[in-house]
C-alpha cells in the first residue's frame, strides 16, 4: 500500500527526473520501469550509444519515453550560471567547466536552472559526491540550517525508515 501510494502520486505529478548515472545498469533498469509504469519522464544523462548498448545487451527497453541526453552537449549552456551562483567564492569558467565534467554536478545545474525536476543518483556515486553539488549550486532554505536524509526499506509486511544514516 506505501509503494503503491508512492507511484500513485508520482505519476499525478508527472516529474522530469534527471539520471546523472546514465550509462550505469541499474539506472538504465529503473528508468525504463518508470517510463513503462508512467512513474516519472526519465532523463539518462550519458553517451547515447552507450547507453542504447548497455540496454540492448541486458535486455531493456528503454522506451521512447526515456530521454537520454549526451552531457557533452550541454555542459557550455551552464558553465555560465553556475560562475554566477559560485562568484562569491571564486569559481572560475575553467574550474566551473572541469567540475560541470561530473555528470552529477551538469545534474544538479540542470535542476537548480529548473530543466529538471528532480535528480536521482547514488548507484555509482557515495552520498557525499550526490549531495555536495546540491549544497554548493542549490543551498538549504533560509530558514534551514542542517540537511537531514531518510530512506525506506519496503518489506512484504512492513516499511521501515531509516534516519540519517548517510549524512549527519
Amino acid at each position: 500500500a506505501f509503494r503503491y501510494r508512492l507511484i500513485e502520486q508520482a505519476r499525478a505529478l508527472n516529474k522530469r527526473i534527471i539520471l546523472p548515472e546514465g550509462n550505469e545498469l541499474r539506472t538504465i533498469q529503473a528508468a525504463s520501469i518508470c517510463a513503462e509504469r508512467g512513474i516519472a519522464r526519465c532523463v539518462l544523462l550519458g553517451d547515447k550509444e552507450e547507453i542504447i548498448r548497455i540496454a540492448k545487451n541486458s535486455g531493456i527497453d528503454l522506451h521512447d519515453l526515456v530521454e537520454v541526453l549526451d552531457p557533452k552537449l550541454l555542459r557550455s549552456k551552464y558553465v555560465g550560471p553556475m560562475v554566477e551562483l559560485r562568484k562569491q567564492r571564486g569559481l572560475t569558467e575553467v574550474v566551473a567547466q572541469e567540475q560541470l565534467e561530473d555528470n552529477v554536478v551538469l545534474g544538479t545545474m540542470m535542476l537548480q536552472a529548473g530543466d529538471v525536476d528532480g535528480l536521482v543518483s547514488g548507484a555509482v556515486h557515495t552520498t557525499a559526491n550526490a549531495i555536495r553539488p546540491a549544497l554548493q549550486l542549490i543551498k538549504t532554505s533560509p530558514n534551514a540550517s542542517i540537511v537531514s536524509s531518510v530512506f525506506f526499506m519496503c518489506l512484504p509486511d512492513q516499511v521501515l525508515v531509516y534516519g540519517d544514516c548517510a549524512i549527519n
